[in-house]
């Protein structure tokens, strides 16, 4: 289920649209989050910046299913994954219990009136999700080892598990070090 390799999905936001390598994928999607990560810093002219690293499995739509694939948030869709994964566990729910649909919604750069794309993301509890739900801990525990992504990362961060101030101070010791 995750492959030696792992596969990009890219949410292409110029085109609102998903990509791997160059094939495109549209219409909605429904996946299983296996993982998120907190990542800051640097890739192509994104510099010094928040970025969601994804693990996931697509349940439902265009993307390739029964292979775990990851992709990089950023910005309004990093912002609107980690709201609404807030507001499921305000609602004592667990967001493993049910899938998600990320949407491209179209929206307008108001210096350049360049049309962009951002992920805005809902959320749908489905019971008796349970067998779903060990099968995918099974390979969090057998196989996360594998789920590394070496491309986008190399001019990155981790920020997970660390305090705030601890995540401040890793931060502005980043940009220091790549300025």
């Amino acid at each position: 289920m995750v492959p030696q390799t792992p596969i990009i999905a890219r949410n292409n936001c110029k085109i609102g649209k998903w990509t791997i390598n160059s094939k495109e994928y549209q219409g909605r999607n429904q996946i299983a989050i296996l993982k998120v990560s907190k990542l800051f810093g640097s890739f192509g002219e994104t510099k010094n910046t928040l970025w969601g690293q994804v693990w996931f499995v697509c349940e439902e739509g265009s993307l390739p299913k029964q292979v775990v694939l990851v992709t990089y948030l950023k910005k309004r869709s990093l912002l609107s994954l980690l709201e609404i994964m807030t507001l499921i566990r305000l609602n004592k729910a667990e967001p493993a219990s049910g899938i998600f649909s990320p949407i491209f919604v179209s929206q307008s750069a108001s210096k350049s009136r360049r049309r962009y794309y951002v992920l805005e993301w809902e959320w749908e509890g489905l019971p008796g999700r349970e067998r779903q739900l060990e099968r995918y801990a099974k390979v969090l525990a057998n196989e996360s080892k594998l789920m590394i992504e070496p491309t986008w990362t190399r001019n990155m961060i981790c920020l997970d598990g660390m305090s705030s101030w601890k995540a401040e101070m890793a931060v502005s010791d980043f940009i220091k070090k790549n300025k």
